[in-house]
Protein backbone atom coordinates (compact mmCIF):
# COMPACT_ATOMS: atom_id res chain seq x y z
CA UNK A 1 0.00 0.00 0.00
CA UNK A 2 1.18 3.62 -1.27
CA UNK A 3 1.79 6.22 1.66
CA UNK A 4 -1.14 8.39 0.36
CA UNK A 5 -3.45 5.30 0.92
CA UNK A 6 -2.01 4.97 4.34
CA UNK A 7 -3.04 8.53 4.72
CA UNK A 8 -6.63 7.85 3.56
CA UNK A 9 -6.61 4.90 5.56
CA UNK A 10 -5.80 7.08 8.71
CA UNK A 11 -8.03 9.57 7.93
CA UNK A 12 -11.00 7.88 7.38
CA UNK A 13 -10.42 6.73 10.76
CA UNK A 14 -10.20 10.32 12.09
CA UNK A 15 -6.96 10.30 12.73
CA UNK A 16 -5.65 13.44 10.80
CA UNK A 17 -2.39 13.85 12.29
CA UNK A 18 -1.19 9.97 11.16
CA UNK A 19 -2.71 11.37 7.80
CA UNK A 20 -0.89 14.10 7.89
CA UNK A 21 2.59 12.33 8.71
CA UNK A 22 2.03 10.17 5.22
CA UNK A 23 0.70 12.65 3.05
CA UNK A 24 2.89 16.18 3.98
CA UNK A 25 5.98 14.38 2.91
CA UNK A 26 3.92 13.48 -0.28
CA UNK A 27 2.93 17.06 -0.67
CA UNK A 28 6.60 18.52 -0.87
CA UNK A 29 7.44 16.64 -3.51
CA UNK A 30 4.51 16.96 -5.71
CA UNK A 31 2.09 14.85 -5.25
CA UNK A 32 -1.32 16.33 -6.65
CA UNK A 33 -3.45 13.95 -4.21
CA UNK A 34 -1.28 15.16 -1.38
CA UNK A 35 -1.05 18.97 -1.64
CA UNK A 36 -5.16 18.82 -2.09
CA UNK A 37 -5.33 16.82 0.77
CA UNK A 38 -2.98 18.70 3.15
CA UNK A 39 -4.94 22.22 2.21
CA UNK A 40 -8.39 20.50 2.35
CA UNK A 41 -7.32 19.36 6.27
CA UNK A 42 -6.58 23.11 7.19
CA UNK A 43 -9.03 24.98 5.68
CA UNK A 44 -12.89 23.39 4.84
CA UNK A 45 -13.80 26.62 3.08
CA UNK A 46 -17.46 26.03 4.21
CA UNK A 47 -19.46 25.66 7.80
CA UNK A 48 -18.16 22.05 7.86
CA UNK A 49 -15.38 22.38 10.78
CA UNK A 50 -11.57 21.68 9.57
CA UNK A 51 -10.33 18.09 10.51
CA UNK A 52 -7.04 20.04 11.84
CA UNK A 53 -6.79 23.26 13.42
CA UNK A 54 -7.76 25.69 11.25
CA UNK A 55 -4.91 27.64 9.41
CA UNK A 56 -5.04 30.26 6.86
CA UNK A 57 -0.91 30.63 6.47
CA UNK A 58 -0.45 26.65 6.11
CA UNK A 59 -4.06 26.11 4.18
CA UNK A 60 -2.77 28.82 1.66
CA UNK A 61 0.76 27.12 1.22
CA UNK A 62 -0.77 23.91 -0.10
CA UNK A 63 -3.40 25.52 -2.22
CA UNK A 64 -0.67 28.16 -3.69
CA UNK A 65 1.44 24.82 -4.37
CA UNK A 66 -1.58 23.14 -5.92
CA UNK A 67 -1.75 26.28 -8.35
CA UNK A 68 1.41 25.86 -9.79
CA UNK A 69 0.68 22.49 -10.90
CA UNK A 70 -3.15 24.90 -11.95
CA UNK A 71 -4.77 22.15 -10.07
CA UNK A 72 -8.96 23.10 -10.60
CA UNK A 73 -9.43 22.17 -6.79
CA UNK A 74 -6.48 24.02 -5.47
CA UNK A 75 -7.20 27.36 -8.03
CA UNK A 76 -11.20 27.11 -6.64
CA UNK A 77 -9.77 26.77 -3.24
CA UNK A 78 -7.25 29.88 -2.92
CA UNK A 79 -9.91 31.98 -5.08
CA UNK A 80 -12.61 31.60 -1.77
CA UNK A 81 -9.11 33.02 0.26
CA UNK A 82 -8.65 36.24 -2.20
CA UNK A 83 -12.91 36.64 -2.73
CA UNK A 84 -13.18 36.56 1.23
CA UNK A 85 -9.71 37.74 2.48
CA UNK A 86 -8.83 35.10 4.43
CA UNK A 87 -5.39 35.62 5.48
CA UNK A 88 -4.67 37.30 2.65
CA UNK A 89 -5.75 40.89 1.17
CA UNK A 90 -8.80 40.64 -0.55
CA UNK A 91 -9.16 40.72 -4.22
CA UNK A 92 -11.89 40.24 -5.91
CA UNK A 93 -10.04 40.68 -8.66
CA UNK A 94 -7.60 38.06 -7.89
CA UNK A 95 -10.69 35.66 -6.78
CA UNK A 96 -11.95 36.07 -10.36
CA UNK A 97 -8.90 34.77 -12.05
CA UNK A 98 -8.65 32.06 -10.02
CA UNK A 99 -12.28 30.91 -10.31
CA UNK A 100 -12.28 31.56 -14.04
CA UNK A 101 -8.67 29.07 -14.26
CA UNK A 102 -10.65 26.47 -12.46
CA UNK A 103 -14.18 27.02 -14.27
CA UNK A 104 -12.12 26.57 -17.80
CA UNK A 105 -11.39 22.72 -16.38
CA UNK A 106 -14.63 22.05 -16.13
CA UNK A 107 -15.30 22.56 -12.29
CA UNK A 108 -18.61 23.35 -11.38
CA UNK A 109 -18.51 25.23 -7.82
CA UNK A 110 -15.86 27.58 -9.68
CA UNK A 111 -18.22 28.26 -12.07
CA UNK A 112 -21.10 29.05 -9.39
CA UNK A 113 -18.83 31.39 -7.45
CA UNK A 114 -17.20 33.24 -10.16
CA UNK A 115 -21.20 34.08 -11.62
CA UNK A 116 -21.32 35.09 -7.59
CA UNK A 117 -18.33 37.65 -8.01
CA UNK A 118 -20.61 39.24 -11.17
CA UNK A 119 -24.02 38.72 -9.13
CA UNK A 120 -23.03 40.43 -6.15
CA UNK A 121 -20.58 43.13 -7.26
CA UNK A 122 -21.75 46.41 -5.09
CA UNK A 123 -20.24 48.53 -7.76
CA UNK A 124 -20.52 47.07 -11.60
CA UNK A 125 -22.93 43.80 -11.53
CA UNK A 126 -22.44 42.10 -14.73
CA UNK A 127 -25.82 39.97 -14.52
CA UNK A 128 -25.20 38.66 -18.07
CA UNK A 129 -22.02 37.20 -17.06
CA UNK A 130 -23.46 35.95 -13.77
CA UNK A 131 -26.67 34.19 -15.65
CA UNK A 132 -24.02 32.34 -18.13
CA UNK A 133 -21.50 31.12 -15.82
CA UNK A 134 -24.91 30.11 -13.66
CA UNK A 135 -25.53 28.61 -16.40
CA UNK A 136 -22.72 26.46 -17.20
CA UNK A 137 -22.65 25.28 -13.63
CA UNK A 138 -26.05 23.83 -13.34
CA UNK A 139 -25.80 22.26 -16.32
CA UNK A 140 -22.87 19.72 -15.10
CA UNK A 141 -25.11 19.53 -11.74
CA UNK A 142 -24.19 22.05 -9.50
CA UNK A 143 -28.12 22.72 -7.84
CA UNK A 144 -27.60 25.58 -6.04
CA UNK A 145 -27.19 27.34 -9.30
CA UNK A 146 -30.50 26.58 -10.24
CA UNK A 147 -31.62 28.90 -7.28
CA UNK A 148 -29.87 32.55 -8.67
CA UNK A 149 -31.39 31.45 -12.25
CA UNK A 150 -34.96 30.62 -11.13
CA UNK A 151 -34.59 34.74 -9.60
CA UNK A 152 -33.09 35.83 -12.61
CA UNK A 153 -35.97 34.62 -14.71
CA UNK A 154 -38.36 35.69 -12.68
CA UNK A 155 -37.13 39.33 -12.98
CA UNK A 156 -35.77 39.68 -15.76
CA UNK A 157 -32.04 40.41 -14.14
CA UNK A 158 -29.15 38.94 -16.78
CA UNK A 159 -31.76 37.41 -19.09
CA UNK A 160 -35.28 37.48 -20.70
CA UNK A 161 -38.14 37.12 -17.87
CA UNK A 162 -39.60 34.26 -18.59
CA UNK A 163 -42.38 32.59 -15.48
CA UNK A 164 -41.65 29.13 -16.95
CA UNK A 165 -37.85 29.13 -16.31
CA UNK A 166 -38.20 30.60 -13.67
CA UNK A 167 -39.98 27.50 -12.24
CA UNK A 168 -38.16 24.98 -14.01
CA UNK A 169 -35.11 26.16 -12.55
CA UNK A 170 -36.99 25.86 -9.23
CA UNK A 171 -37.88 22.16 -10.04
CA UNK A 172 -34.29 21.68 -10.38
CA UNK A 173 -32.73 23.49 -7.27
CA UNK A 174 -32.45 20.90 -4.47
CA UNK A 175 -33.64 23.41 -1.72
CA UNK A 176 -33.26 20.59 0.92
CA UNK A 177 -29.42 21.45 0.61
CA UNK A 178 -29.78 24.86 2.11
CA UNK A 179 -33.36 26.11 3.70
CA UNK A 180 -33.54 29.66 4.35
CA UNK A 181 -36.06 32.74 4.98
CA UNK A 182 -34.73 34.33 1.47
CA UNK A 183 -35.55 30.22 -0.28
CA UNK A 184 -38.86 30.55 0.98
CA UNK A 185 -39.49 34.20 0.08
CA UNK A 186 -38.23 33.63 -3.49
CA UNK A 187 -40.78 30.15 -3.92
CA UNK A 188 -43.84 32.33 -2.43
CA UNK A 189 -43.01 34.74 -5.70
CA UNK A 190 -42.10 32.41 -8.05
CA UNK A 191 -45.45 30.21 -7.12
CA UNK A 192 -47.51 33.77 -7.00
CA UNK A 193 -46.61 34.64 -10.49
CA UNK A 194 -46.74 31.77 -12.38
CA UNK A 195 -50.19 29.83 -13.40
CA UNK A 196 -50.77 26.35 -14.03
CA UNK A 197 -49.69 26.60 -17.91
CA UNK A 198 -46.10 27.67 -16.41
CA UNK A 199 -46.29 24.89 -14.27
CA UNK A 200 -47.45 22.19 -16.46
CA UNK A 201 -44.41 23.43 -18.95
CA UNK A 202 -42.14 23.83 -16.47
CA UNK A 203 -42.35 20.13 -15.57
CA UNK A 204 -42.09 19.18 -19.02
CA UNK A 205 -38.84 21.64 -19.93
CA UNK A 206 -37.51 20.08 -16.11
CA UNK A 207 -37.75 16.23 -17.66
CA UNK A 208 -35.98 17.21 -20.53
CA UNK A 209 -33.07 19.11 -18.85
CA UNK A 210 -32.36 16.29 -16.77
CA UNK A 211 -32.11 14.00 -19.50
CA UNK A 212 -30.24 16.51 -21.82
CA UNK A 213 -27.43 16.77 -19.55
CA UNK A 214 -27.83 13.95 -16.82
CA UNK A 215 -27.94 15.47 -13.65
CA UNK A 216 -29.69 14.74 -10.28
CA UNK A 217 -32.82 16.42 -8.63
Amino acid sequence: MDNYKKGQRAYDKKDYVKAASFWKPLAERGHLQAIRSMGNMYFSGDAEPTCLPEDYDKALYYFRLGSLKSDAHCLYMLAHFYKSGFGVKRDIHRARQLYSRSSEQGNSKAMYFLALTYYYDDYNPDYKKAYYWLNRSAQLGFSSAHYYLSEMRLYGCGAKNDFTEAYKHWILFDCDTDKNIFIEELYRKVKKAVKPMHIFMAEHLAKEYIEKYNVKV
